[in-house]
């Protein structure tokens, strides 16, 4: 009988240091594991050209993720300068410019670039589009 009070007495702390640390996980902030994500815009100087004439496609950058990103590679048309060895670091953002010359029909550039995490993994792969049209 008098393990009894005892047993309800620690029965009744563990119950409030459970309760305790509990309130505490719901006050403190979550920590968010962080994402990898990259944003691609791409436009046309000029958007209408004759067939021969040179366009330049601009492609605007922007790492709009949590990490760097690695071995960026821009794919769209004409030449577009390899840019495996830059790191565009988390928040930044940069210009790169491709060159193109105009055939006999209008051009559509579907460009995407893609990037991979610190350790070579795909980590990202984004899309954009502009057109250059026949006068």
């Amino acid at each position: 009988m008098k393990n009894e009070p005892r047993e309800a007495v620690s029965g009744l702390k563990t119950a409030g240091v459970i309760a305790l640390l509990a309130s505490l996980l719901v006050l403190l902030p979550s920590a968010s594991a962080g994402s990898y994500a990259m944003k691609i815009h791409v436009e046309a100087n000029p958007s209408v050209a004759a067939p021969g004439e040179h366009v330049e496609f601009i492609y605007n950058l922007t790492n709009t993720g949590d990490y760097d990103l690695y071995n960026i590679v821009v794919d769209g048309l004409g030449e577009v300068p390899d840019l495996s060895g830059v790191v565009l670091k988390a928040g930044d953002e940069m210009q790169v410019y491709g060159n193109y010359t105009m055939g006999d029909d209008n051009a559509y550039n579907s460009a995407f670039v893609t990037a991979q995490d610190y350790k070579g993994r795909p980590a990202v792969r984004s899309y954009s589009g502009c057109a250059v049209m026949l006068p």
